[in-house]
């Protein structure tokens, strides 16, 4: 039996950071952690649109930048949950 209260882990991969541009760049990719190794459920959001990201055998979790990204400013929402509840949320600010 265990009691998690530690939210998941997420880390952006191939340099997507907050304020960056991805004109050029064919995938966003991020990396989800939990202390138990399981995520329960990973969404993410663009402009508050659901958006398809696929998973790398439980490695990676990639967006292949489609046309709900289009040219100009957007907000990507990230959130991942554990099998707890616990979750991790985390807003960025990019280009295309």
């Amino acid at each position: 039996l265990l009691c998690d209260k530690q939210a998941p882990t997420l880390i952006t991969l191939y340099g997507f950071n907050d304020g960056c541009s991805v004109r050029g760049k064919k995938t966003i990719a991020f990396q989800a952690t939990d202390n138990t190794e399981t995520i329960a459920r990973f969404q993410a959001t663009i402009d508050d649109q659901w958006i398809l990201c696929s998973n790398d055998k439980e490695k990676a979790f990639i967006y292949r930048i489609d046309e709900r990204c289009p040219p100009g400013e957007h907000l990507l929402r990230v959130v991942v949950t554990d099998l707890a509840g616990n979750q991790t949320q985390k807003t960025y600010r990019f280009s295309n």
